[in-house]
């Protein structure tokens, strides 16, 4: 096992460099595709890759010529220099100095390396209750987003995934093998690589979304009362959870399954039967364009970095807010969670967005740390 590790260690640093051959191209993509788990590892190591160390011009020289009085010291015919840095007491006739791109590249090449070991004892030698001599293998892989953050990664497959704030995606170890299955709490941009042996199944608490190869927003919020599957290209099938519906969407279509038991608190309605009547349970209907940038879709707008709401109420708002900013935002009068607004946000902090928003609602706020309180 440990001889297959640093294999794989190695293919994954010859990859960053660009040394790899197609044949180990094609061996480190089978190794990702069994083990989903080696795209997290591949993720630390890209980074340590691309950072760039701190300089200190003095520092860096004084350890120059350390390493040089080592290397003196330890073979001192064997190298040659005439290096400008050094000063003449320090010159050996024998010692050649490594260029220095090279030795950057030889220091990130092992702190690579390191990382990757790092990362590996992780999901290697945790602890396991059930079994004390070997450890178990990892059965679900999972990303997960805090509000008021974002983030994208690659499936095994190729597929590319971009999570919106407050949200989760899980797959299992198998995932690709047979079938591409994921579950999605939140919402998050897909776009799918095409295979057509290998149906892409995303499944949420509400509905399964089944795919060969497309690009598409799924929005499944706790609590939210409502579910949205957005078509931008391709073409998706929707299966209702308990319930023997499905439906398929076209490009510029999205799907949106209102809950009946939680749409009338955010509606701020009392009668739950007067709001079914008004937002039918399953709605398909085109993708909305924001009135700001017609250029824009206001279901992925998200993806711009851009917060747009369009004619829905002060608490639906406050949700979003929640999430894009990472914060709490409380009313304490339900009436002002019914105004409904228009508006869009991209650079502003919380407090120009609710300054702006003052203009179109007549309210007040008190903030307090991470915690909102909106008041008549």
């Amino acid at each position: 096992m440990a001889a297959q590790n640093d294999h794989i260690w190695m293919l994954a640093a010859r990859s960053l460099s660009g040394e790899l051959t197609p044949e180990q191209q094609h061996e480190l993509e089978q190794a990702l595709l069994n083990d989903p788990s080696l795209n997290y590892v591949m993720e630390v190591m890209q980074a340590v890759w691309a950072s760039q160390p701190a300089v200190d011009p003095e520092y860096a020289e004084s350890r120059y010529k350390s390493l040089i009085a080592e290397l003196r010291a330890s073979n001192p015919n064997q190298f040659e220099t005439n290096d400008p840095i050094l000063s003449a007491d320090d010159q050996v006739d024998d010692l050649q100095i490594v260029p220095l791109y090279r030795r950057w590249k030889t220091w990130a090449y092992g702190l690579t390396a390191a990382a990757a070991m790092l990362v590996a004892g992780f999901f290697y030698f945790q602890p396991n209750k059930a079994d004390s001599v070997s450890s178990a293998p990892v059965l679900a892989q999972e990303v997960s987003t805090k509000n008021g953050s974002k983030t994208s990664l690659i499936l095994p497959d190729g597929s590319k995934v971009w999570l919106n704030a407050g949200s989760k995606l899980v797959y299992d170890k198998q995932f690709g093998q047979k079938l591409r299955e994921v579950r999605l709490t939140g919402e998050a941009y897909f776009d799918v690589t095409h295979d057509k042996s290998r149906p892409f199944i995303i499944h949420t608490d509400q509905m399964d979304i089944r795919v060969l190869g497309t690009a598409f927003n799924v929005k499944c919020y706790p609590g939210e009362g409502k579910t949205e599957a957005a078509l931008v290209r391709g073409s998706i099938e929707v299966t209702m959870r308990n319930r023997n519906e499905k439906f398929v969407l076209k490009p510029n279509e999205k799907l949106v399954l209102n809950s009946p038991t939680s749409a009338p608190q955010l509606e701020g309605k009392v009668n739950p039967a007067q709001t079914i009547a008004k937002a039918p349970l399953v709605v398909i209907a085109p993708l909305t364009p924001s009135v700001q940038d017609e250029a824009v879709i206001v279901e992925t707008s998200w993806l711009e970095n851009k917060l747009i709401f369009q004619e829905e109420t002060f608490q639906e708002v406050a949700l979003k807010m929640e999430r894009w900013y990472g914060v709490t935002i409380r009313f304490t009068d339900p009436s002002l969670g019914r105004v409904r607004l228009t508006g869009s946000f991209e650079n502003e902090n919380i407090n120009q967005a609710l300054t702006a928003l003052q203009y179109i609602a007549r309210f007040k706020y008190h903030m307090e740390k991470d915690i909102i309180t909106i008041s008549k």
